[in-house]
């Protein structure tokens, strides 16, 4: 073998090498990459859950702060009015919130969902 075949053959060698080397790279970083999507989803799901949780509070806020408001009206009271209207928006506000948060995380998971379908 001459010195150019020997420079080849070094050369042929070394990108087998690095080739080698960049598939085990790339192995590692497709099951990180896996390994995260199942913690998003996992966190996904459990925020779902809570948001439900979280709406089905504020439902019962706001509909206790309108009782409340109903009766301050009864009453007469003008200050308890005020204070009373003002607690119920803001339980309106909130419940409007949940909602939204609800239907982002909706949307999120089925964006997903979606996405994963069209890979089968």
């Amino acid at each position: 073998m001459n010195e150019d075949e020997a420079r080849l053959q070094a050369t042929l060698d070394q990108i087998s090498s690095e080739n080698a080397a960049l598939r085990q790279s790339h192995g590692r970083v497709n099951a990180r990459i896996h390994s995260l999507q199942r913690l998003l989803s996992e966190i996904s799901t459990d925020l779902a859950g809570q948001s439900e949780q979280l709406a089905a509070l504020a439902r019962q806020s706001a509909a206790a702060s309108g009782n409340a408001l109903s009766a301050a009206r009864e009453s007469g009271d003008v200050a308890c009015v005020r204070e009373a209207e003002s607690a119920d928006r803001v339980a309106k506000e909130t419940l409007a919130a949940a909602l939204d948060m609800m239907a982002y995380l909706m949307y999120i998971k089925l964006a997903k969902f979606t996405r994963t379908q069209g890979h089968d």
